[in-house]
């Protein structure tokens, strides 16, 4: 069996993820002197689905990075945690809706209504997209001063989505 060459994108995605621990660790020395923070991740559910190596791969070592940073200042009132939401309604959705559409030969509409349809591979429980409004309601939640015991967890945000138990 020939050797594995890494990717410019898995080297990207390593690099990503050292530099951004290294600047979080930064800021992190210096805030420990403050009695309160919060720090939010925000990553992506694809690291529970395989067949894309670099966002499952970064996805994961974010979560063990919130994890990992989440031990120490935790006695200083300052908190770190993940948001993992799923195929969320943002700018960019409608686009790519609208691609699916034409290739298709139907709506952006129905498209989505495909997507989430009652027991549909990519949809949720709630049958339908979640809007990245919701997305800011949680991390409002978590950012605020009523989120103490919430430190080093993983918050999945996919409407339900998959039949997996996690625990």
């Amino acid at each position: 069996m020939a050797p594995i060459k890494a990717s410019w994108e898995k080297v990207k995605v390593f690099y990503y993820s050292c530099t951004k621990y290294t600047r979080v660790k930064i800021v992190l020395n210096g805030r420990i002197t403050e009695v309160w923070g919060r720090f939010i991740n925000i990553s992506g559910a694809n690291s529970r689905h395989a067949g894309n190596l670099s966002r499952g791969a970064r996805n994961k070592t974010m979560v063990h990075m919130t994890k990992t940073l989440a031990v120490q200042p935790g006695r200083f009132g300052i908190t770190v945690n993940c948001i993992h939401p799923s195929i969320t309604r943002i700018e960019r959705r409608p686009g790519l809706l609208e691609a699916r559409a034409r290739h298709w030969g139907i709506t952006p509409e129905e498209v989505e209504a495909e997507d989430f349809a009652p027991n549909a591979h990519s949809g949720n429980s709630l049958c339908r997209m979640v809007d990245a409004s919701e997305m800011a309601y949680l991390t409002s939640f978590l950012a605020s001063d009523k989120a103490w015991a919430v430190t080093g967890e993983l918050v999945v945000a996919t409407g339900g989505a998959g039949t997996s138990v996690y625990y």
